[in-house]
């Protein structure tokens, strides 16, 4: 008898065993299966939130804007603008412009030095030194060349 007395344990044991398995199966299943939307879910909260403080920066945005609209229904706002902004004055009054003389003087643009070349040799001139000097050189040698062959053969016939 004390044998049937282990084999029950042994059994029971195993089936508790299995079940647990069974158990934590099925639970690793769950929460896999619900770890996209659980994350999905989480990015659409984070996304609400940030749709939310674009919507309130929004609205303080538009009292802004109508407080200042309110300014500018006002004549003495409007007027106080024209004469800041664009230096108007009433009829009868002498619009006067104060120049800060203490503010220091900068160095007036260098005029570049007048050339005693024309126009189109200053032009040739730049574009030889963008293309640099080495192909503007051997451009030159076979040119001359070019014209010496041509001089000669003109000079042959």
């Amino acid at each position: 008898m004390p044998r049937r007395h282990t084999d029950s344990i042994v059994a029971r044991s195993a089936s508790a065993t299995s079940r647990a398995l069974v158990l934590g199966a099925i639970l690793v299943v769950l929460g896999l299966g619900m770890a996209v939307p659980l994350r999905s879910w989480l990015a659409q909260q984070a996304e609400l939130a940030a749709l939310q403080v674009q919507v309130e920066q929004a609205r303080e945005q538009v009292s802004a804007l109508e407080a200042e609209e309110g300014r500018w229904q006002d004549p003495a706002f409007i007027a106080a603008q024209a004469r800041a902004r664009l230096l108007m004055v009433f009829p009868g009054e002498t619009g006067y412009i104060a120049f800060d003389t203490t503010a220091p003087v900068e160095d007036p643009i260098p005029v570049p030095e007048v050339s005693d070349q024309a126009w189109f040799e200053r032009l040739w001139t730049g574009v030889r030194q963008a293309d640099g000097a080495d192909r503007a050189d051997t451009v030159d040698s076979a040119d001359s060349a070019d014209s010496a062959d041509t001089v000669g053969t003109a000079g042959d016939s």
